[in-house]
C-alpha cells in the first residue's frame, strides 16, 4: 500500500508540474503576455485555449508578430480584413482567406509570394500573367524548375519570345529555358550571353562554344553551372577547368572523367579545392589512409565517406573521437562491439557518448560506472538497474547532481539521497516532502546553487521576497519570477531585479506594472525588449520610446506605425540612438563597444515608413542631422563634400552612396574609418591599398582588415593589431606557425580558430604550451592530468584552465594558480583577466570549491576581481565583506594616510625645531 501511495505521489507531482504549463495558456493576460514573446512559436499556439483563438485582440497580436496561425483561429476571424491583411503582411500567410481586391493587389501580393511562394496558386488571374509577379515568383520558389508549370500555364506566349523578359526570368529560374521560344535557344549569340552571365545554357551551345576553353573558364566563375554536365570528354579531363568546377561545388566531379577520380596526386588538389569531393572518389582512393588523414584533417564531420577498410582503423578512430562522437556510430560494426576499444574510446571522450553505443554496453558495469562520472545522461540511457543500486547512485550524484532526474523513483524520494545533493547543488527539491520545501534555510541553500529549484518551493517561500530575489540574483535569464506569486509579481524592486537578467522576465510580471508608465520608463532604461513585453499603449509613446531606443534601437521596429512615420520622431530617435543618451558612463562604454560589433541606428532608418524616402526636404534633414538617407540623396548632394563630409561624420556607412571621385578622398575616407573601420568597404581600391588608411580601420575593427587590399591582407603587423581587436578573425594562414604563436604571445587567443592539422599536430602544440600556456585543450590525455605540466602553462596563461581533465576540476592549487595569472588576453574582441574563470565557473570551477567558504576567501586574496560573481549569499558574509574590506584598504593604506603623513611632518618639524631652540640656549 505504502508503495502504490508513493508512485500516486510522484506522479501527482509530475501531474502538477504539467498543469502549471498547461495553465498558462488557459489564462487571458498569459495568454496575450506569450503570444508577444519572440520565443512563442506556433506549436505552442495550438495549446492556447480554443476561448482565446476567437479573442480578436490577442490573434491579432499573434499574426502581427509573424505567426502564421491564421488556419488554426476562429473562422468567424478568418473573415476580418484587418486580421488577414496583418497576416498577410508579416508572415505571408492567409492567403486562402483573402477577398478578390487583396488578391489583385500587386504591391501586397508581391510581397505575400516573397514569403509564400505557394501563394501564387491563389493570386488573380490578371497577376499571374504580371510580368514582375512572374519573376518574383521565380526567384523565391523553393525548389528551381519545381513551380515552372505553374508560371508555364498562366505565362503567355509573346513573353517567351521576349529577349529581356527572359533575360530577367533566366536569371531568376534557368530551368525556364527549355520553355523559350526556340529562335532564343538557337541564337549562338544569346546563349553565349546567357553562359558567360549565369553559367548555364551548354545544352544548347555549339560545337565551337564547347571547345572554347575561355568561355568555359567564365562560365565556371559562377556558384552554379550546367559546363561539365554538358561538356565533351576532352573538358572533363582537363584538371584546371575540373579544380575551379569543384570549388565552388563537389558535385561537380560526378560529371568528370573517371580517371580522375582515381588520381591520387590530383585527388589532393581536389581536397584542397573542396574537401567534399571525397564523395566522388573511388574506392582504392577512400581507403587510403595517408588521402583520408589529409582530408580528415580539414574536415573532421567527414568520417561517414572514408572506406570501410579504414572504418576498422582504431588509431584513426581515437584521433577523431576527441572532436567528434559520430565516429563511434559511423565505424565498423566490428569494432562497435569491441568492448576493450570502446572503454579506450570512452576515456578520449567520456560524454555525449552512451546513448551511441550499442545495447550490451549499456548494462556493463564498468563503461557505465566511468561515463557516468562524466555525464550525467549516462543514467538515463544505462541498464534501469543502475539506477537502482543505492550505493552506485550515490557515488554518482556526488559529481552528476543532475543525475537524480534519471535514477529509480523509490530512491528519488529517499532522504538520504536527495538531501545531499540538495545542499550540494540545489537539485532534487522537486522530490523533498512539503515540509522539506517549506524549510527556509534549505530551499535558500538549493537557490543559492540553483535558481531554477524555486519552483519546487511551497507557496509560502515562493511569496518570500528575500528567497525570490536569491534565486533571481542567482539565475541567469530572471524567469525565476514566473514560479513567484502573484504578491512578489507585483513588487517594483523584484521585477526589476528579474529585469536586470533578462527583459524576458516582465512577461511574467503583473499586469498592473506592464500598465505603470513610470515603471515601464525605468524598466526600458535597463532593457529595451521590456517594451515587447509592456501594454501596446507605450509602443505609441515617444517619451517610452526614446528612452528605449537609447538602450537598443533595434527596438524602433516593433514601435507603433505612427512613430514610423512621425518625422521629428524619427530624427529624434536617430540622435539619441547615436549618443545613446539616457544611459550612465558605464552603459554608454558597453553601448560603444556594441555598436562597434554590430553597427548603430540602421534598424531605424531600415524600418521607417517607406513613403518618408520620397520626401526630399525630409531626406536633406535627415542627413544633415544624423547622416542617413544619403542613398535618396540628389546626385549633386552625393557629389558636395562638405555636405558628405557632415554625414560621413554622423554615419560613416554613408560612404557607400557617396560620389565615385569622394571616395577616393583620402581625407575623407579617413574621417569614415577611423569612425567605422567597415566604411573601408565603400573605399577605392587605391585606398584600400593605402597603410594608414587601413590601419586607422582595424583600430576601429578588427574586421576591417577584410576590406584592404590583398597586399595589405598580409602584412603582418596589421594582422596582429586586426587579431588583437578581434581574435575570431580567419585573416591570417593558420599554416604560418609562426605568426599564429607571434599571435598567442601576444596574449590573442586564436587557438580555436585552428584547422584540425594544427589540432593535432603535437609537437606544435606542446610548443605553443610551453612557449605561451594557449592549447592544453589539444594535449594529451597524459598532459591533461600532469599537474606540474599543468602549473607551467597556467604560469604563462590562466586560459590553460580550459583543458585541464575533468577529474581535476576540484583541485584548489591549480584554481589558485589560474586566479593568481594577472595577464590580459584578448578573446572574441574582448579583454578578460582571471576572474572571467570564475564568471564561468560552471565550466571550468567544480561546484564543490564555488560552494566552499573558505575556497571563496582565499581566491579573493589572489584575484579580488572575482567578487561579483561570487555567490549572493557570501556577497553579503560578514567575513567575506570584511576581507573584501581589508584588501581595498590594507593596513597601511590605512597608517599612510595623507593626514597621517601630514601630522607626521609636522611633528618631525616640530621636534627639530625644538631641538634647534635647545641647541641655541645651550649655546
Amino acid at each position: 500500500m505504502k508503495r502504490v501511495l508513493l508512485y500516486l505521489w510522484i506522479i501527482t507531482i509530475g501531474v502538477n508540474g504539467l498543469l502549471a504549463q498547461e495553465l498558462r495558456y488557459k489564462n487571458r493576460d498569459m495568454v496575450l503576455s506569450l503570444v508577444g514573446d519572440w520565443n512563442f512559436k506556433k506549436e505552442d499556439w495550438e495549446k492556447v485555449d480554443s476561448v482565446y483563438k476567437k479573442d480578436r485582440e490577442i490573434v491579432l497580436k499573434a499574426v502581427n508578430r509573424f505567426l502564421c496561425i491564421i488556419d488554426d483561429i476562429d473562422p468567424s476571424l478568418q473573415q476580418d480584413k484587418e486580421i488577414v491583411l496583418a497576416s498577410l503582411k508579416w508572415s505571408g500567410c492567409g492567403i486562402e482567406f483573402a477577398d478578390k481586391n487583396m488578391t489583385d493587389n500587386k504591391e501586397l501580393m508581391l510581397k505575400v509570394i516573397r514569403e509564400k511562394p505557394i501563394a501564387f496558386d491563389f493570386i488573380s488571374d490578371r497577376l499571374k500573367k504580371d510580368k514582375d509577379i512572374i519573376l518574383m515568383y521565380l526567384a523565391v520558389a523553393p525548389y528551381r524548375g519545381y513551380y515552372l508549370e505553374d508560371v508555364i500555364v498562366n505565362i503567355e506566349q509573346n513573353l517567351l519570345k521576349d529577349k529581356k523578359f527572359i533575360e530577367e526570368a533566366l536569371n531568376e529560374d534557368i530551368e525556364l529555358l527549355p520553355y523559350v521560344d526556340k529562335n532564343i535557344t538557337n541564337d549562338s549569340a544569346f546563349i553565349e550571353y546567357l553562359i558567360k552571365k549565369t553559367g548555364h545554357g551548354f545544352a544548347y551551345a555549339t560545337d565551337e562554344q564547347k571547345n572554347n576553353r575561355r568561355l568555359i573558364l567564365e562560365a565556371l566563375n559562377h556558384s552554379d553551372s550546367d559546363v561539365l554536365e554538358y561538356a565533351n570528354s576532352k573538358i572533363k579531363k582537363d584538371k584546371e577547368i575540373i579544380l575551379k568546377a569543384v570549388k565552388k561545388d563537389s558535385t561537380e566531379l560526378f560529371y568528370a572523367d573517371e580517371s580522375l577520380k582515381c588520381n591520387r596526386e590530383f585527388a589532393k588538389k581536389l581536397i584542397d579545392a573542396n574537401v567534399y569531393t571525397i564523395n566522388y572518389f573511388c574506392d582504392k582512393l577512400l581507403n587510403d589512409r595517408e588521402l583520408m588523414l589529409y582530408a580528415l584533417d580539414k574536415n573532421e564531420l567527414l568520417f561517414s565517406y572514408i572506406g570501410d577498410e579504414l572504418k576498422k582503423d582504431k588509431s584513426l578512430i581515437l584521433r577523431l573521437a576527441k572532436e567528434d562522437s559520430d565516429v563511434i556510430e559511423e565505424m565498423d560494426e566490428s569494432l562497435r562491439n569491441d568492448r576493450k576499444f570502446i572503454k579506450e574510446v570512452i576515456k578520449f571522450r567520456p560524454w555525449n557518448v552512451i546513448q551511441k553505443l550499442n545495447k550490451q554496453f549499456l548494462d556493463d558495469d564498468e563503461i557505465v560506472a566511468y561515463l557516468a562520472q562524466y555525464d550525467y545522461d549516462a543514467l538515463k540511457y544505462a541498464s534501469k538497474r543502475f539506477g537502482q543500486d543505492r550505493a552506485f547512485v550515490k557515488k554518482v550524484l556526488k559529481k552528476q547532481p543532475f543525475a537524480i532526474n534519471y535514477i529509480d523513483p523509490k530512491l528519488q524520494t529517499d532522504p538520504t539521497i536527495y538531501l545531499p545533493v540538495i545542499k550540494a547543488s540545489g537539485y532534487g527539491l522537486a522530490y523533498a516532502t512539503d515540509k522539506e520545501k517549506n524549510d527556509k534555510a534549505l530551499v535558500m541553500e538549493a537557490v543559492s546553487r540553483n535558481s531554477y529549484a524555486l519552483e519546487f518551493a511551497s507557496q509560502e517561500l515562493k511569496d518570500n521576497k528575500e528567497v525570490v530575489l536569491l534565486a533571481i540574483n542567482n539565475g541567469t535569464a530572471g524567469i525565476e519570477l514566473e514560479y513567484a506569486t502573484q504578491r512578489l509579481k507585483k513588487d517594483k524592486e523584484v521585477v526589476l531585479e528579474a529585469i536586470k537578467k533578462d527583459s524576458m522576465a516582465f512577461q511574467y510580471a503583473d499586469k498592473s506594472l506592464k500598465e505603470d508608465r513610470e515603471f515601464v520608463k525605468k524598466a526600458v532604461g535597463i532593457s529595451a525588449d521590456v517594451l515587447k513585453y509592456s501594454s501596446k499603449k507605450f509602443l505609441k509613446d515617444k517619451q517610452v520610446a526614446l528612452l528605449a531606443i537609447a538602450q537598443d534601437d533595434d527596438i524602433f521596429e516593433y514601435l507603433d506605425n505612427s512613430l514610423k512615420k512621425d518625422k521629428a520622431f524619427i530624427l529624434e530617435a536617430l540622435r539619441v540612438a547615436n549618443t545613446h543618451t539616457g544611459e550612465d558612463s558605464e552603459d554608454r562604454a558597453k553601448s560603444k563597444m556594441l555598436s562597434e560589433i554590430l553597427g548603430s541606428s540602421e534598424s531605424i532608418w531600415e524600418n521607417i515608413d517607406k513613403n518618408l524616402t520620397k520626401d526630399k526636404a525630409f531626406i536633406t534633414q535627415a542627413i544633415e542631422k544624423t547622416g542617413y538617407g544619403l542613398e535618396y540623396a540628389t546626385p549633386e548632394q552625393r557629389a558636395n563634400r562638405a555636405f558628405v563630409l557632415n554625414a560621413i561624420k554622423l554615419y560613416p556607412l554613408a560612404l557607400k552612396y557617396v560620389d565615385k571621385k569622394l571616395k577616393d578622398d583620402k581625407a575623407l575616407v579617413l574621417e569614415a574609418v577611423k569612425r567605422d573601420g567597415r566604411a573601408l568597404k565603400f573605399a577605392t581600391p587605391k585606398l584600400q591599398d593605402n597603410k594608414r588608411v587601413v590601419e586607422k580601420a582595424i583600430n576601429n575593427r578588427g574586421d576591417a582588415l577584410y576590406y584592404a587590399s590583398s597586399r595589405l591582407k598580409k602584412d603582418e603587423a596589421l594582422i596582429i593589431k586586426a587579431v588583437r581587436n578581434n581574435p575570431s578573425l580567419l585573416i591570417f594562414e593558420e599554416s604560418d606557425k609562426d605568426l599564429v604563436l607571434k599571435l598567442l604571445k601576444a596574449n590573442i587567443d586564436v587557438i580555436d580558430s585552428f584547422n584540425m592539422a594544427l589540432k593535432n599536430d603535437k609537437q606544435f602544440i606542446d610548443r605553443c604550451i610551453n612557449e605561451t600556456g594557449y592549447g592544453l585543450e589539444y594535449a594529451t590525455p597524459e598532459q591533461k592530468k600532469d599537474k606540474a605540466f599543468i602549473l607551467k602553462a597556467l604560469a604563462k596563461n590562466f586560459t590553460a584552465l580550459h583543458g585541464v581533465d575533468k577529474s581535476l576540476k576540484n583541485d584548489k592549487e591549480l584554481l589558485l594558480s589560474a586566479l593568481a595569472n594577472k595577464n590580459i588576453i584578448s578573446c572574441c574582441g574582448m579583454r578578460y583577466d582571471s576572474s572571467y574563470l570564475f564568471y564561468y565557473h560552471a565550466y571550468y570551477f567544480g561546484r564543490e570549491l564555488y560552494n566552499n567558504k573558505a575556497f571563496i576567501k582565499k581566491a579573493l586574496k589572489v584575484q579580488p576581481n572575482i567578487f561579483p560573481y561570487i555567490r549572493e549569499d557570501f556577497k553579503k558574509d560578514k567575513e567575506i565583506l570584511a576581507l573584501m574590506e581589508e584588501i581595498k584598504h590594507p593596513l597601511w593604506k590605512k597608517i599612510f594616510t595623507p593626514l597621517n603623513i601630514l601630522l607626521v611632518f609636522l611633528f618631525g618639524y616640530w621636534w627639530y625645531e625644538a631641538k634647534k631652540r635647545n641647541r641655541d640656549k645651550e649655546i
